[in-house]
């Protein structure tokens, strides 16, 4: 089998679009309600109009929202039902890891060896006497 590398950028891309806190925050925010307007997005998360609008664009070049314009305001939603379903998966995926974690006991740290002078190499230079 061979591995298309155009998928796997696409891939990339899409998972850089996830991989933003206030992106996250955007499209779990939409899974849990239909639409959402960037002013309750920009009160919500305390943050200024023009970075709010940054996000909002990277989620819609990547597919995952659409924006419905309203007179002067946009109101955004998810574009697929896949996107809230990948959210859920990761978060049950986070809840599995943090259990797995958890569990494990804590790996043994091994005690530094320490280093002798006689192992490192010095080199010397010569140095030009003057008289």
């Amino acid at each position: 089998m061979t591995i298309d590398k155009k998928l796997i950028r696409a891939k990339s891309d899409v998972f850089k679009a996830f991989g933003h806190p206030t992106r996250l925050y955007i499209l779990q925010k939409l899974c849990n309600q239909k639409e959402c307007c960037v002013l309750e997005l920009v009160k919500e998360l305390e943050l200024e109009f023009s970075i709010v609008s940054k996000h909002l664009s990277i989620l819609r070049e990547n597919g995952l929202i659409k924006a419905r314009k309203d007179g002067l305001w946009k109101h955004y939603t998810l574009r697929l039902d896949e996107v809230r379903g990948f959210i859920d998966s990761m978060g049950d995926f986070v809840a599995k890891r943090d259990e797995i974690v958890a569990s494990e006991p804590e790996p043994r740290k091994k005690p530094r060896k320490r280093r002798t002078t006689a192992s490192k190499t010095v080199k010397r230079r010569k140095r030009k006497v003057t008289v």
